[in-house]
C-alpha cells in the first residue's frame, strides 16, 4: 500500500505538516479528539502532543492502523469503518481528505456533528468541485472517480449547522479539485438579551428589529403580569413573590424582589417556556450584576446568549502563528519508529551549529544559536565550556530557524536554542566572548564542535 501521510522518516503523497497548519485545529488541551480516516495517525499524534485528554483514530485499513499504533503510544486506534462511530461525545472531530470515500457524505457529516459535545467542533477538510448547481460532481482523480460537492451543495448540506470557512488547504497530488478547511458547530437557538435600564427604548428596538424578522419577543413585564394572574405555570415561591406586589406600575420593583429572593432561575424557566425552544429576544430591564448569571443559565439550557452582539460558538481557535509553531515542534520531536534507520542524510557528520548572540552581565550568560545533528534533528544535549568550567544541559529553550531549515533542507525549522547559565566564579564578563565554546550531540559523551562564533553579536543580558 503506498505511503500517504508524510513523516520525517517516510515521505508520502500528502504534505501532512502543511495540511496540519491549514486545519487550524482548535485548542486541544484537555479535549476529546476523534480522527475519522486517521491513516497512520499523524493528526492523532499531534492531538496527543497538543494536550488532548483522549485521542481516538479510526481507519478501515489494518495496515495503516498497525503503523499508527507503532508510531503513537497512548492513542486509541480502531480498525473499523465509520458506519458506526465510537462512543462520544468528542470535543473535536477531524474529517480530513476522506469525505469523498463515504457512500453517503451528507449522512457522515451529520453523524459526526451529532457525536460532538455541545461546544464541539467538526474540522472538515475537503475538495470542492466547480459548478453553480447544488449537486455532487463526479471527478476523475489519479486512480479513480469520486464525488465532490459544489459550494452550493455543501451549503445545502450544512444548512442546519453553524459553520465557518477557515482557510484554503493544501493541494493534493492527483486530485484536480481545490481543497478547503471548514469548522462546523451545532447551531443553537439564540437568546437576544435586550437588558438596558428603563427608558432606553428596549421595547421600540424589539418592535423595529426582531418582530419584522419573525423573531418572537418575550417581555419581562408581560411575564410578571402573567405569573401574578396565573396565566402561565410558575414555581410556587416565584408566584408568591410576584403576586404580593405586582401591578402595571410596580413591575421594576417586582423584578428586583424576584432577584433579591434568588428566584432568577425560576423566572428564566417562564421566559423559556414562552420561547418554546426557538430563537427569541428578551425585553427585560435586568440589572447588570445579574447579566452573567442569566447568560450562564441560557447557555446551560442550550441557547446562545447574545447581548445585542454575536459571540462565536464552539471551541476556541488557536492563533495561527501558535498552531504553526506547535506543528513544527511536533514534527521536530517525532521519534523514528522502532527499527527505522533511514534518517535524513545531512552533508556533515556529528553536530553542526553556530552561536549567534551572547548576553552577558555580572551574574548570567544568555547563549543563543542553532544546532543540527547528522540525523536532521536538534542535538539532545548541549555543552557550554568556559575555560575549565563545563555546563552540560538537555533543558534548553527551542525556537524556529527557518533560514537554517532552508539552507540545510531540514524537515522542520525547530533547531534554534537559547540557554541561560550563571556566570562561573573566576570568569569575568569581558572574558566570556573569548572563552566560550559550545558543543552538541545526542548525549554528553558524543559531542561535536565547537560551534562557529563568526557571526556572534554580544549584548548585555537582561
Amino acid at each position: 500500500m503506498p505511503q500517504y501521510q508524510s513523516f520525517p522518516d517516510a515521505p508520502g503523497d500528502s504534505l501532512s505538516l502543511a495540511k496540519l497548519k491549514a486545519l487550524r485545529l482548535p485548542v486541544l488541551v484537555g479535549q476529546r479528539f476523534l480522527d475519522l480516516g486517521c491513516n497512520e495517525g499523524f493528526f492523532c499524534g499531534f492531538a496527543k502532543f497538543a494536550g488532548a485528554a483522549q485521542v481516538v483514530g479510526l481507519d478501515a485499513s489494518a495496515l495503516y492502523i498497525e503503523r499508527a499504533r507503532q508510531r503513537f503510544a497512548g492513542v486509541q486506534f480502531l480498525q473499523q469503518s465509520w458506519d458506526q462511530l465510537p462512543p462520544g461525545p468528542f470535543d473535536v472531530i477531524l474529517l480530513a481528505s476522506s469525505l469523498h470515500y463515504a457512500s453517503d457524505q451528507a449522512d457522515l457529516i451529520n453523524r459526526a456533528i451529532a457525536a460532538l459535545s455541545p461546544q464541539g467542533t467538526l474540522v472538515l477538510e475537503l475538495g470542492i468541485a466547480e459548478g453553480e448547481q447544488r449537486e455532487w460532481v463526479e471527478v476523475q482523480r489519479g486512480a479513480d472517480k469520486r464525488l465532490f460537492p459544489t459550494w452550493a451543495k455543501l451549503t445545502e448540506v450544512l444548512a442546519a449547522h453553524a459553520w465557518k470557512l477557515i482557510a484554503n488547504s493544501v493541494a493534493q497530488k492527483g486530485d484536480p479539485v481545490p481543497r478547503y478547511t471548514l469548522h462546523i458547530n451545532r447551531r443553537k437557538p439564540v437568546a437576544y438579551l435586550v437588558m438596558q435600564p428603563p427608558g432606553f427604548g428596549k421595547t421600540m428596538l424589539c418592535r423595529e428589529l426582531f418582530m419584522p424578522a419573525g423573531v418572537p419577543v418575550v417581555s419581562s413585564d408581560d411575564s410578571l403580569l402573567d405569573i401574578a394572574h396565573q396565566r402561565v405555570p410558575a414555581n410556587q415561591a416565584l408566584h408568591a413573590v410576584v403576586a404580593a406586589r405586582c401591578t402595571p406600575y410596580l413591575l421594576d420593583k417586582t423584578l428586583l424582589a424576584v432577584l433579591a429572593a434568588g428566584l432568577l432561575p425560576e423566572l428564566v424557566q417562564v421566559w423559556l417556556a414562552k420561547a418554546g425552544g426557538r430563537t427569541f429576544a428578551l425585553d427585560s430591564p435586568l440589572p447588570e450584576p445579574y447579566h452573567a448569571q442569566l447568560e450562564t443559565i441560557m447557555t446551560n439550557e442550550g441557547y446562545l446568549p447574545v447581548k445585542l452582539a454575536w459571540d462565536r460558538p464552539g471551541t476556541e481557535l488557536q492563533a495561527e502563528g501558535k498552531v504553526s509553531d506547535m506543528a513544527d515542534a511536533f514534527v521536530a520531536e517525532l521519534p523514528p519508529p522502532a527499527g527505522v534507520t533511514n534518517a535524513p542524510t545531512m552533508p556533515f557528520k556529528g553536530a553542526l551549529g553556530a552561536v549567534v548572540q551572547l548576553g552577558v552581565n555580572s551574574k548570567v550568560i544568555d547563549v543563543t544559536g542553532w544546532a543540527v545533528y547528522q540525523d536532521g534533528r536538534m542535538p539532545a544535549c548541549l555543552v557550554i565550556k568556559l575555560g575549565e568550567h563545563v555546563h552540560a544541559t538537555t533543558l534548553f529553550n527551542r525556537n524556529a530557524r527557518p533560514q537554517v531549515q532552508q539552507r540545510l533542507g531540514l524537515p522542520h525549522p525547530m533547531v534554534g536554542f537559547n540557554v541561560r547559565l550563571s556566570i562561573p566564579t573566576g570568569v569575568l564578563p569581558a572574558q566570556v566572548l573569548d572563552l566560550i565554546q559550545v558543543y552538541g550531540g545526542p548525549d554528553a559523551h558524543q559531542l561535536s564542535g565547537p560551534f562557529s562564533k563568526e557571526m556572534l553579536k554580544p549584548r548585555e543580558a537582561s
